[in-house]
């Protein structure tokens, strides 16, 4: 109704059908259900391949960013694994935003912050559990990915379109333990 009243254009992506462009510039229509599951998820492989930082050639420019601190002190690192404060924990929450999309559980960062006490102080012990035993379940190891039109027609090729990922709240990295009372965002 706003975007009406506001006679802004609403655009939306359903993939129902997918253009894809051969090794001899070909384009090829599929509509078959069964070949646009198998497609999209190729379609989305930079997104699922490991970066590739070859920090072992590095210019000497890069390499001496990249070397190690001095005056840094290493006690820094004593308190890393704890969990963390009730009071760290209330920072973390109250600095996430109330404006971000929830993933498919619906559960945003307003629901968690109205939460009981001692819910809350479940889910402290919980992060301070993954963080130092660095067991991840394998659920929060994928995602959502929701394809977002650019401004011009994206004619059925997933190329011509931006994916965003959509996490869940709880397991956004905005939850990160402590470092000597400072938060530390990943």
């Amino acid at each position: 109704m706003l975007s009406s009243i506001l006679d802004r254009d609403f655009r939306r992506i359903v993939i129902d059908r997918i253009v894809t462009v051969d090794s001899n510039n070909i384009p090829t229509l599929h509509t078959n259900p069964d070949d646009i599951l198998k497609i999209a998820p190729t379609q989305f492989k930079a997104l699922t391949h490991p970066r590739q930082h070859h920090f072992d050639s590095l210019t000497p420019e890069w390499a001496s960013i990249y070397s190690p601190l001095l005056h840094v002190n290493d006690n820094i690192y004593q308190s890393l694994m704890d969990p963390p404060t009730f009071g760290e924990w209330n920072e973390a929450l109250n600095k996430c935003s109330l404006n971000t999309a929830p993933g498919i559980s619906g559960i945003t960062y307003l629901l968690i912050k109205k939460l009981h006490p001692t819910v809350h102080e479940l889910l402290r012990s919980f992060a301070g559990k993954l963080y130092s035993t660095a067991l991840i379940p394998t659920e929060w190891k994928t995602s959502q990915i929701f394809p977002i039109p650019k401004p011009t027609d994206w004619e059925f090729n997933l190329e011509k379109m931006r994916p965003i990922i959509l996490l869940e709240c709880l397991r956004n990295s905005q939850f990160v333990l402590s470092t000597q009372g400072l938060l530390v965002y990943a």
